[in-house]
């Protein structure tokens, strides 16, 4: 997707990421520049200012160090990588910054303004007479810190990200921690509904199991048919429960009529699906959960609907006639056949999910009218939607569904399923302020279990391997380069979700893993999002899919893991550093696993450790900014602290994490 500029793929993709983030350059000969000394850190404000992404229209400042005397001319050539190339890369030349300059280092200075919203690559390129070098970021896979010099144009570029000017979401996104919701699997509120599903679907009869915690019965159609009778009335029961976790958004996985159990198969956008409830309990359930300053996201399934549905009604299940009845259906022109009736457009390899397309009827129905499905939904009270499988429709097409959709809801949440597998990775292209509000951050999940999973292969394949510390710092902070800071406050940090492996499986049913996982989720910038359970200690891995979805575990929670979620949740409320403050990376140590970055804000530094070694290690921390004389406590392990110092030591146990909380 971003042409020459394959760092942006291999870095985020897995391939090959160097040992150490921060560890400068590699000497390469060139007749009179010395390599050595040159050096450009993305990850850094002394080079990079400021370190994030920008709204068009603003400048970034850059550094860049050469040997005193060493160059004559240091020049940043920036080209835009999407969304098309400009051709031939812009030269900037680059002035000395004398007061930053010193009798052994030249520090060149250069302020960039991208002229348009997109991706935009740059390195530069150093001359000392007729002698040149490159400069840029490891083309086997850098991190956006320290880069490499080459003889040769570079393959790989730094990024700089141009997000719209006018980029807003809703303010309460960030102070969000959001619990995903299976419904079926949560809590059985309401018994008299159990049976009430769509049976048969797909000519298959489905089964109600009676034991909340039996196991679940093995059939062959993955157990997508098989009920257990949770439903809205349980996940309104439960909500002092939730917010006594710190809980304040629900994230519900579809409650629409469909054939299946897990609903990703809509047979009626309009209906609440019977087992679930009605529209007066879903309702009472928006009411409850306003009360409790909870907000509701729903799951929007528009790239297909089932093809036992009213639109499609392969099955005859529905008194009018669907697309696959009859070409005089009013749905017909919502699909796409090859060969009607049997040939069409579907989600990819499952013949039961007939993909809608673009036409202007189906953009009236799902999101353009005010009484479409998308507007329908928000009026009667839901807070905002997750969107699913997003690439299957055009930019064109969500950009439009934007449009629509805020001008009339403009403080409800669009989250996307974005296409973390391709190039992009986490969907950046998506998230530049004209499409969603922010993503499921898979790459946040696949970095966390890298490293913390110790060589168990990330979901989805896009880092397997096990990441050293460095590795993970630095991919860390890219991440935060990279996202709009608006779309940080709105994409989904999650470690697990009903469609991947459950998170304590991943980390080899390790409980303090577990607990790293949380603490991380709770001090990172973005959203914290817990799959319902995890907290609790529930399992499950493999297939059926349905592996991954078992009922909560309310007999028999892991009681202390609920306490540890609970406390660093709170936590996180607590301290608005750790929800919208900088990150600022403060050293790593492959040998001892050893990681510590520092979330700042104007009032707060809270630096945050990680011990994901298997011994108690003490290590030194740097106060240039803290108030000497100032305590600090461990909010994990209770141990207090006093800034005496440039550096004080922080005694940190085996596999776990320090959060220093100042005074206030």
């Amino acid at each position: 997707m971003f042409g020459r500029s394959s760092r942006f793929t291999a870095a985020l993709a897995g391939v090959m990421i160097l040992s150490s983030v921060f560890s400068g350059t590699r000497p390469v000969r060139a007749q009179s520049i010395n390599t050595a000394a040159l050096y450009f850190n993305g990850h850094l404000a002394q080079y990079r200012s400021p370190v994030a992404a920008l709204p068009s229209g603003s400048s970034v400042t850059l550094h860049f160090r050469t040997a005193h005397d060493g160059a004559t001319t240091v020049t940043v050539r920036l080209d835009r990588l999407y969304p098309s190339p400009l051709g031939t890369p812009m030269q900037i030349p680059m002035s000395l910054d004398r007061a930053g300059s010193s009798s052994q280092f030249d520090l060149w200075r250069a302020t960039l303004t991208p002229s348009s919203v997109g991706i935009w690559g740059f390195d530069f390129l150093i001359q000392d007479g007729s002698a040149q070098v490159w400069y840029a970021d490891d083309p086997n896979g850098g991190t956006g810190g320290g880069g490499t010099a080459a003889t040769s144009p570079p393959t790989a570029q730094y990024h700089l990200v141009v997000y719209q000017p006018d980029f807003t979401v809703p303010s309460w996104l960030k102070n969000a921690v959001i619990y995903e919701i299976f419904p079926d699997r949560f809590y059985n509120g309401d018994n008299t509904n159990d049976s009430k599903v769509m049976n048969p679907a797909y000519r298959l009869k489905a089964t109600i199991v009676k034991n909340w915690n039996s196991p679940e019965p093995s059939t062959a159609d993955y157990n997508q048919l098989n009920y257990y009778g949770g439903d809205l009335q349980g996940i309104i029961d439960k909500l002092p429960y939730l917010k006594g976790l710190g809980v304040n958004v629900l994230y519900l996985t579809p409650i629409f009529q469909a054939g299946t159990n897990h609903g990703y198969d809509t047979a009626n956008y309009m209906e609440i699906a019977p087992h679930l409830g009605t529209l007066k309990t879903f309702k009472a359930l928006v009411a409850a959960a306003h009360k409790d300053h909870m907000k509701v996201i729903l799951d929007g399934v528009f790239n297909h609907t089932s093809s036992d549905s009213v639109y499609f009604n392969q099955y005859g299940t529905f008194n009018s006639a669907g697309a696959y009845q009859s070409q005089s259906s009013p749905y017909y022109g919502w699909y796409t056949f090859q060969s009607w009736p049997k040939q069409y457009s579907s989600y990819p390899g499952v013949s039961t999910m007939p993909e809608l397309n673009e036409s202007d009827a189906v953009k009236n129905f799902i999101f353009q009218s005010s009484d479409s499905v998308a507007q329908y939904w928000l009026a009667q009270g839901a807070d905002g939607w997750r969107l699913d499988h997003t690439v299957g429709k055009s930019d064109t097409y969500w950009q439009e569904f934007r449009t629509a959709v805020k001008g009339r809801f403009s403080n409800d949440a669009l989250i996307c399923e974005c296409d973390y597998s391709q190039s992009a990775a986490i969907g950046i292209p998506k998230l530049l302020g004209n499409m969603f509000d922010g993503d499921m951050n898979y790459v946040f999940q696949s970095l966390a279990l890298a490293f913390f999973a110790h060589g168990r292969e990330s979901p989805l394949g896009i880092f397997p391997f096990e990441m050293t510390a460095s590795q993970f710092l630095g991919l860390m902070v890219e991440l935060t380069v990279l996202i709009p800071r608006p779309a940080d406050y709105a994409s989904m940090n999650l470690i697990g979700s009903h469609d991947t492996d459950r998170a304590l499986d991943n980390v080899w049913n390790s409980i303090p893993e577990m607990r790293q996982l949380a603490a991380l989720q709770m001090t990172s910038l973005g959203t914290p999002m817990i799959y319902y359970g995890d907290e609790a200690g529930l399992t499950g891995s493999g297939q059926p899919d349905t592996a991954k979805r078992k009922p909560f575990p309310w007999s028999h929670p892991n009681k202390s893991l609920q306490a540890f979620y609970s406390r660093v949740i709170h936590l996180r409320l607590a301290n608005p550093a750790l929800r919208d403050g900088s990150v600022i990376p403060l050293f790593a140590n492959d040998a001892l696993r050893l990681v510590a970055f520092e979330r700042q804000d104007a009032k707060q530094m809270i630096p945050v450790i990680i011990n994901d070694g298997g011994a108690a290690e003490s290590v030194y921390i740097p106060t240039t900014g803290m108030k000497q004389g100032s305590p600090l406590t461990d909010s994990i392990s209770g141990k207090r602290y006093t800034v005496s110092g440039p550096k004080i030591s922080v005694s940190v146990a085996a596999r776990s994490t320090a959060i220093l909380i100042p005074a206030t």
